[in-house]
């Protein structure tokens, strides 16, 4: 064997080489000993959520923590500026799509950066910190000790009055000054589930009479799906996203498509990423997945299952897992969020950059947007009232999708729903206004002479603006769950349902060699504009649930984009000649 002889000059360099990465070892725990702890997210301990009570019992010292590190990223603005060049009709870049690894190469931070924050968390004993393919998130696990250590925290036994016990912290947590700097958050580390943030659709219990059952089949003779179409193109593919431990069985599925879609045989889901447990389905994951597929049959679907109850550890999680993901579904539907008690803006702002970097590829999001009207709660700061629209629903950077009724029995116009409030309103917790795709469509409806409105001090008008479009969801759709036929509604039942016109709207666009529609709202509001016809306007009906603010506590429904139903509901014949 031979072997190649290194010249004295080559293991001097090497030596050096070996050195200075020392050296710069040595420099950067030097740095981190003597830098200040800077708090991340928050400066105080989180609320403990309803129904939990700490025990004096200390968690187990060697319970593990799995964590989501968010670095923070760079040319942000030029992720904006590529977003919406690909996602405007109209604009040369339009439908360009960006790869995975061109959005990582335009915002991960440099290598060094994360090297740096990888060497950090092992040398604090992490073995198995790890950078995502997206370039700006790390995963790792810590146990409890090693998370009191590193993050300045300490972690107790809660107990829930249901009997659930979990070991955590509030926080806050801290982190040297020298790694704060190059983080925006650390999710999987603080708080508790919040059982009471369980988001379930709205269920009727009684059986609905036959003429006011929704099904698939009913839904697609409203909004003028062509009979028996269904997904052609092998490369068209969408999704769910269920949280809270929601499971999905595929004998109800495979019951569900036998009972109410004729037009096609029975469907598989044909990838299921995270937990699916089907001896337990529950009520929003077989609704999702039922009117995803039942409503566009044929195409590729995944399942996304999170089943912890932090909602907002579990968004992100989801939210990374398809940011570092090569040959995601072109679209996901998700029918979950808060109206209210949103999380710091440092996760706001975070799941906002996601969403444009997920979006920038050609894939759509839709979320619901929300099921307590305008979310109004009564207020002693100034105001008698506050509107509190439905987040991540009411992101910039996703469709949001509100719920309609029949007018009369299971077919023709259609209104607000009146057996719970669609979610609707201006969103500007973090900051977020107004998109441009939309301003036209606001102002004309904050300019309507005698429109009635909620107080000016309960919203804020120049706010992100929702919901974008809607589709039926009232309390009558057809679901099968456990073996059982449920009647269930809510803007659940209204994304999935638009969100399988899109995927249909997707498969025309594959069959003739286009790129996948993205990001969908400056085309549907430059086509709601420009064409009258391409959704059915819904004008009877507002969003006011409860005595709020007296009458006056939500939005009406006008001609044109309102607060209630966005710019109506699809009309396929016009949509599919304008894709």
């Amino acid at each position: 064997n031979l072997y190649k002889l290194r010249t004295p000059i080559q293991i001097v360099t090497q030596q050096m080489s070996r050195l200075q990465l020392v050296l710069g070892f040595l420099g950067l725990f030097l740095v981190l000993a003597l830098s200040d702890r800077v708090f991340l997210e928050h400066s105080e301990a989180v609320q403990l959520p309803s129904g939990w009570a700490r025990t004096e019992a200390l968690a187990a010292r060697d319970h593990k923590i799995n964590l989501i590190v968010a670095l923070k990223q760079r040319n942000l603005d030029l992720l904006s500026e590529t977003f919406y060049a690909v996602s405007t009709p109209g604009n040369p870049r339009y439908g360009k799509h960006l790869t995975i690894d061109q959005i990582n190469n335009m915002i991960a931070p440099p290598a060094q950066v994360s090297s740096k924050i990888i060497y950090w968390l092992k040398s604090q004993g992490v073995r198995d910190a790890r950078l995502l393919h997206s370039h700006d998130f790390i995963s790792c696990t810590v146990n409890v000790a090693q998370a009191e250590r590193i993050f300045g925290v300490k972690f107790f036994t809660y107990k829930h009055e249901n009997g659930a016990v979990f070991q955590g912290t509030l926080g806050p947590y801290s982190v040297p000054s020298a790694i704060a700097e190059h983080l925006d958050l650390i999710s999987g580390l603080v708080g508790v589930p919040d059982f009471e943030f369980k988001r379930e659709p709205i269920i009727e219990p009684t059986p609905a009479p036959s003429d006011k059952e929704i099904t698939p089949t009913i839904i697609r003779t409203r909004y003028n799906v062509t009979d028996n179409l269904v997904v052609t193109n092998k490369n068209n593919s969408n999704a769910v996203a269920e949280f809270q431990s929601q499971y999905y069985s595929p004998t109800d599925l495979a019951q569900f498509f036998k009972d109410y879609v004729p037009y096609a045989p029975a469907q598989t889901v044909a990838k299921v990423i995270g937990t699916n447990v089907p001896t337990l389905p529950g009520t929003e994951a077989s609704l999702d997945i039922e009117y995803l597929m039942g409503v566009a049959p044929n195409a590729t679907t995944w399942f996304y299952s999170y089943a912890s109850f932090n909602f907002w550890n579990d968004l992100l999680n989801y939210t990374s897992t398809l940011s570092s993901t090569v040959g995601i579904p072109w679209l996901h539907s998700i029918s979950y969020g808060t109206q209210g008690d949103y999380p710091p803006n440092a996760t706001l702002n975070r799941l906002d950059t996601e969403f444009q970097k997920i979006g920038a590829r050609g894939v759509s999001i839709l979320i619901a947007s929300g099921d307590d009207g305008s979310g109004c709660k009564s207020s002693k700061d100034g105001c008698d009232c506050v509107l509190y629209p439905s987040y991540p629903g009411s992101s910039p950077y996703i469709t949001s999708i509100g719920a309609t009724k029949f007018l009369t029995d299971n077919s023709g116009p259609e209104g607000a729903v009146t057996a719970f409030g669609s979610g609707g309103g201006f969103f500007s917790a973090n900051g977020d206004s107004v998109q441009v795709y939309q301003a036209a469509a606001v102002s004309g409806y904050l300019t309507q002479a005698n429109l009635t409105l909620p107080p000016a001090c309960s919203f804020n008008a120049t706010g992100r603006a929702t919901p974008d479009a809607s589709a039926l969801g009232d309390v009558h759709f057809q679901v099968v769950k456990g073996g059982k036929v449920l009647n269930i509604g809510g803007t659940s039942a209204s994304t999935p349902t638009f969100s399988a016109i899109v995927t249909l709207l997707n498969d025309i666009r594959l069959n003739n060699g286009n790129a996948t529609l993205g990001f969908l709202n400056p085309w549907l509001y430059n086509l709601a504009a420009n064409n009258n016809n391409a959704f059915f306007d819904v004008t009877v009906g507002g969003n006011t649930v409860n005595r709020c603010c007296g009458t006056a506590g939500g939005f009406l429904c006008t001609e044109g984009w309102d607060p209630v139903s966005g710019v109506g509901t699809p009309n396929f014949q016009v949509l599919k000649n304008n894709v």
